[in-house]
C-alpha cells in the first residue's frame, strides 16, 4: 500500500494527485468533518499532506440540532481539531425550523443549511474551496436516489468532483470531493490504522430515510444479484456526465439565442425553444434554473415535463416548481423566476396628454398625431431602446381618439377600483379585461389608461383592446 518514497499509503496518494490535478495544492481548505468515519478519514489523509502539499487546513463542523446527542459530535469534532493543531469553526442550526420556514423535506433543509454554513466559513476564511468526504458509495447511491425520485442528465450525473455554488449574497465558493474514488471501507480502514474512533451517526441506520434503505438494503441486494452492480452505477454516472457536458454545450447555443436576464429573472422566447430539441430545452431549463436558486439539480425530470407542457400553455398560466421557483406564460415569452415574475412592462406615471405631441409617462411615452377625424396614439417604451412591448400585451399598441375626445382633454393614468369602458356595443369592466388578457396581477398598474377629462370616461386601456376607428381611411 505504500507509495511515494514509501511514506504514503495509496489512499493518501489518491488525494494528492486528485488536489494536484486540481491545483489545490499550496491552498488554504476548509474541510467539512461531521465526525464520522468518511470526513474523519479525509481529515486524517489531509494533515498527512500538509507538509507534502503546502496545505493548510480550517475545520468546520455544523450542529443541525436534529439529534439529541449532536452536541457531542461538535465537542468531538473540537477535540481532533485541537488534536491535529487546526483551527475549527463551529455552527448551530435548526433545521427543523428552517424547513418548516422554506417548505422544504428534511433533507433539503438540512443539506441547504449545511452548504450556506460551509460558504460562510470559506469567504470567512478566504479560503480556496470546501472539501467533503463524499465516497464511491455515496455516489451510487446518489444516482439510485436519483433515479427512483426521477431524473434526467444531471441527476444521472451523480456526484461532481468539483461543483461551484451561489450564494444569496452572489458570493462564491467550490465544492471540492477528493474521496470519491475511495470507498466508504477503506475510509473506515484509515481511520483504524491512524487510530481514531470517530462518531457514529444513529440516524444512518434509520430505514425512513429512502438513501438509508439505498445503502442498507437495496444496493446490498444489487450486489448478491450480480456482483460489481455498485460499481457500473458509479460508471453510468461518468457516462452520463459525458454526455450532459456534450448537450451543454448544444444548450448554450439555444440559451444566448433565445434567454435574456432582467430583473433577477429569465425571459425565453417561445418560438426559439420549440424548434429546439427537448433534450436542449431540458438542459436550458436546468440550467435557468440552477442560476436562479443556486443548486446543482433543483428540478426532476417530472419538473421538466411540467415546463415542456407549459410551452403550449395559453398567457398567462403559471405553474409552482421547487425552491420557490414559478414559470409563467406570456405573449411568446416565458419567464422563469423566483416568486411572482418581475414586472417588463415600463414605470408608469400619471399625466396630462397632448395631441400632437410626444408624452411622457414615467418610463412610458405616448406620441400623437392628428389626422382627418380625430388622432392616432402609439404607445412605447421611452427609457430602452428596441424594447418591444407588445409581446407583453395582447393587442397592438396603437390607439385612436376622436377630434371630441380630444377637445375634452385627455390624461394618463393606472387603473382605479370598479374602472369601466365603454367598447363597440356594450361596456366592460378593466379588472375582467385584465383577467381575460392573463395579465399577471402585479403589471396591471403599470398598463397605461387613457381618459377624457371632462367625463371621466375611459378612451383606451393600452395594449388591451382596439379602440372603435371613426374614418375608413385610418
Amino acid at each position: 500500500m505504500k507509495s511515494e518514497l514509501n511514506e504514503y499509503s495509496s489512499v493518501e496518494m489518491i488525494v494528492a494527485n486528485f488536489l494536484r490535478r486540481h491545483h489545490l495544492d499550496n491552498s488554504h481548505l476548509v474541510v467539512a468533518v461531521s465526525g464520522g468515519p468518511d470526513s474523519i478519514a479525509l481529515l486524517l489523509v489531509l494533515e498527512r499532506l500538509r507538509e507534502l502539499l503546502g496545505l493548510s487546513l480550517h475545520v468546520a463542523h455544523l450542529d443541525h440540532g436534529l439529534r439529541p446527542m449532536s452536541d457531542a459530535d461538535a465537542r468531538y469534532v473540537r477535540g481532533v481539531a485541537k488534536r491535529l493543531g487546526l483551527k475549527v469553526t463551529i455552527g448551530h442550526e435548526d433545521v427543523k425550523k428552517y424547513r418548516d420556514k422554506s417548505k422544504l423535506s428534511l433533507e433539503e433543509a438540512a443539506r441547504e443549511v449545511r452548504y450556506r454554513f460551509l460558504g460562510n466559513v470559506c469567504g470567512n476564511e478566504d479560503a480556496a474551496a470546501v472539501l467533503t468526504a463524499h465516497t464511491v458509495d455515496d455516489q451510487a447511491e446518489t444516482v439510485l436516489l436519483h433515479l427512483m425520485r426521477g431524473t434526467g442528465m444531471a441527476g444521472l450525473s451523480g456526484i461532481q468532483p468539483v461543483t461551484a455554488f451561489t450564494q444569496k449574497n452572489d458570493s462564491r465558493f467550490s465544492v471540492v470531493r477528493p474521496f470519491l474514488n475511495i470507498s466508504k471501507q477503506e475510509a473506515v480502514e484509515y481511520c483504524k490504522v491512524r487510530r481514531f474512533r470517530p462518531k457514529i451517526d444513529e440516524s444512518n441506520g434509520d430505514l425512513s430515510y429512502l438513501r438509508n434503505r439505498i445503502r442498507l438494503d437495496f444496493l446490498p441486494r444489487m450486489e448478491k444479484a450480480r456482483s460489481g452492480a455498485k460499481n457500473a452505477v458509479v460508471d453510468l454516472a461518468s457516462i452520463a456526465h459525458q454526455t450532459k457536458d456534450y448537450v451543454d454545450s448544444g444548450a448554450e447555443n439555444v440559451l444566448s439565442n433565445n434567454v435574456t436576464e432582467r430583473d433577477g429573472a429569465f425571459f425565453m422566447n417561445v418560438p426559439g425553444l420549440k424548434v429546439s430539441h427537448s433534450v436542449l430545452r431540458a438542459s436550458v431549463f436546468q440550467t435557468l434554473a440552477k442560476r436562479l436558486v443556486g443548486d446543482p439539480a433543483p428540478l426532476a425530470s417530472s419538473h421538466i415535463r411540467l415546463m415542456e407542457e407549459h410551452l403550449f400553455k395559453p398567457p398567462g398560466s403559471e405553474i409552482n416548481l421547487p425552491r420557490g421557483l414559478v414559470l409563467t406564460m406570456l405573449y411568446g415569452e416565458i419567464v422563469l423566476s423566483v416568486g411572482i415574475p418581475p414586472c417588463p412592462l415600463p414605470f408608469l406615471e400619471p399625466g396630462q396628454l397632448e395631441i400632437p405631441g410626444q408624452n411622457d409617462f414615467g418610463e412610458w411615452v405616448i406620441s400623437g398625431r392628428i389626422v382627418n377625424g380625430g388622432g392616432i396614439l402609439r404607445a412605447y417604451h421611452g427609457g430602452v431602446s428596441g424594447t418591444e412591448l407588445d409581446i407583453y400585451l395582447p393587442r397592438p399598441l396603437t390607439g385612436i381618439v376622436t377630434n371630441e375626445q380630444i377637445s375634452g382633454g385627455l390624461y394618463v393614468r393606472s387603473r382605479r377600483p370598479g374602472d369601466r369602458i365603454q367598447l363597440y356595443t356594450h361596456s366592460r369592466k378593466v379588472q375582467d379585461m385584465f383577467v381575460d388578457a392573463k395579465i399577471p396581477r402585479g403589471w396591471r398598474d403599470q398598463v397605461p389608461i387613457v381618459c377624457r377629462e371632462d367625463t371621466g370616461d375611459l378612451v383606451w386601456v393600452v395594449g388591451l383592446h382596439n379602440p372603435k376607428p371613426f374614418v375608413s381611411e385610418i
